[in-house]
């Protein structure tokens, strides 16, 4: 039994010996896989961190230009509405001038007629005048002819008649 207790006993000591190698190198492959995930995994971090840098990047880019886009709209308003208040403004003063000019031509031909109304009432009291002057001459003439001849009121007659001096004014009729 002794012999067979010693091989057993030297089979075991052998192979945990060639075992000892064994394990050294699984631990090596562990660690160097380890290692290598460890260094992987820092990069997909570092990958991270630099799509997160360039998402933050882009997206202060983005407002940076709805900023501008919104500045520059609003400059166009600006111009395009001060422009319409502009043009607003000018018609405005436009249709006044129009208006102060078409006053100042109706009084201007106002003007220009009164003078011609006047006139022609003037020319109606001369000719009314001249109508009454005729028919106190008419009674007259009718009266000297009645009271026995021609020219028998004489002098008292004409009298009677106002004379074209008397009949005219400063006006000229």
């Amino acid at each position: 039994m002794n012999y067979a207790t010693d091989a057993a006993n030297n089979d075991f000591q052998g192979w945990l010996s060639r075992l000892q190698g064994l394990g050294q190198n699984e631990l090596a492959a562990t660690q160097g896989a380890a290692t290598g995930n460890a260094g992987i995994n820092s990069n997909l971090a570092s990958l991270g961190t630099t799509g997160a840098s360039l998402l933050a990047n882009a997206g202060a880019n983005k407002a940076g230009v709805a900023t501008g886009q919104g500045s520059a709209l609003s400059n166009l308003a600006s111009q395009y509405y001060g422009g319409l208040a502009g043009i607003d403004t000018g018609e405005g003063g436009a249709l006044a001038n129009n208006t102060i000019g078409a006053n100042n031509s109706i009084n201007a031909a106002d003007m220009n007629l009164a003078p011609q109304i006047g006139k022609t009432y003037g020319d109606e009291a001369a000719a009314d005048l001249a109508g009454w002057k005729n028919t106190v001459g008419l009674g007259l003439n009718l009266a000297s002819l009645a009271a026995g001849g021609a020219g028998g009121l004489g002098s008292a007659a004409s009298a009677a008649v106002p004379s074209s001096a008397f009949m005219q004014n400063k006006w000229g009729w």
